[in-house]
């Protein structure tokens, strides 16, 4: 659907327009693998398992849990999902590139998985997280 003047400016399917496309379709038109988890969010989202206006209003933890009942995502994309999607600043989506930054560069502990590193950088970044993860994240991939 379009939303504006442009010829390529569109917004994103709503969720029963997305299970109507489907996932060989969704396939077809580029999402690879991520395709089913697409429709696995759209069912969640049309049979109001993910609701998409609470978790506007839910602590950080009670968000996790909402968005990880999605096939596919896991805490990193949750996070991610938070940052760009909700615009939360305490966010703190730790991949390879932040894992190594943070370790290499800022002495966290390389025994520590993915999951507590992100705990720790919420912890210690407070409301500059995911702008302080954004820089890691930047220093690493440029270097």
């Amino acid at each position: 659907e379009r939303i504006g003047i442009l010829d390529n400016d569109f917004k994103f399917p709503d969720a029963n327009k997305i299970l109507n496309i489907g996932e060989e379709n969704l396939r077809k038109i580029g999402f690879g693998f991520r395709a089913p988890y697409v429709i696995d969010a759209a069912d969640k989202v049309v049979n109001k398992v993910i609701r998409i206006e609470e978790i506007k209003n839910q602590d950080y933890e009670e968000q996790l849990k909402h968005l990880t009942q999605v096939n596919g995502i896991g805490r990193k994309v949750a996070d991610c999902i938070l940052t760009y999607g909700f615009s939360r600043r305490d966010t703190f989506p730790v991949d390879r590139w932040v894992r190594k930054g943070l370790i290499n560069n800022l002495g966290f502990d390389k025994e520590l998985n993915n999951e507590k590193l992100a705990e720790m950088g919420r912890e210690k970044f407070k409301e500059d997280s995911a702008y302080i993860q954004q820089y890691i994240f930047y220093g690493e991939k440029t270097n």
